[in-house]
Parts: structure tokens; C-alpha cells; sequence
């Protein structure tokens, strides 16, 4: 089943561009505690966890645990959930279609 669009108050995180080039934007991600739902994400996403620990859940019910030193890619059309155990930071790197 689809699951419910997010709305900006449901991502408590921040995001510091550092580049951002065409198709291309590198940033870092940093995520206060709590969950979201990611419905239908449109860009092809790699995220390399710096600090914190968080739980992406696949809509098949598979979790994947990612702690510093994790790297995670979520492909565009992806849809989740995370959950955020603590304050986390991330590299972020998004590709959208051009």
C-alpha cells in the first residue's frame, strides 16, 4: 500500500549544500531524532553516515540498520520509512533525472 506523502515538518533534519551541479548535489545531512516516511522519492539517493544510528525500513517490512561508517543507497521511485535514533549526520549525495 502507498504510504502517506511527508510534509516538511515530518523531516526534522537540516541540509548544508556543497555543491550542486546539474543532475548532481552533495550535502550534509544532519537529522534530529524521530521518523519519516519517504513516498515515491524522486532523485537516486547515497548517503554515508557520519554519526548517529538509524533503521530504513523497505516497504517489504525489510530494515536495514545503519550506524557511522554505513553507507546506504535508496534508488529514485524508493519508498520507506526511517527512523532516527539519536541525532545523525550524513554525506549525502542525490542525482536526479536530467
Amino acid at each position: 500500500a502507498p504510504l502517506p506523502a511527508p510534509t516538511e515538518s515530518d523531516r526534522p533534519l537540516t541540509l548544508d549544500r556543497i555543491y550542486d551541479v546539474g543532475a548532481t548535489r552533495v550535502e550534509c545531512w544532519t537529522c534530529a531524532p524521530g521518523s519519516f516516511v519517504v513516498n515515491d522519492q524522486q532523485t537516486t539517493e547515497c548517503l554515508h553516515v557520519v554519526e548517529g544510528n538509524l533503521v530504513i525500513t523497505n516497504l517489504d517490512g525489510s530494515e536495514h540498520r545503519c550506524v557511522a561508517g554505513d553507507t546506504v543507497v535508496t534508488p529514485r521511485g524508493w519508498s520507506g520509512h526511517w527512523d532516527v535514533v539519536g541525532t545523525a549526520r550524513a554525506i549525502r549525495v542525490g542525482i536526479s533525472q536530467s
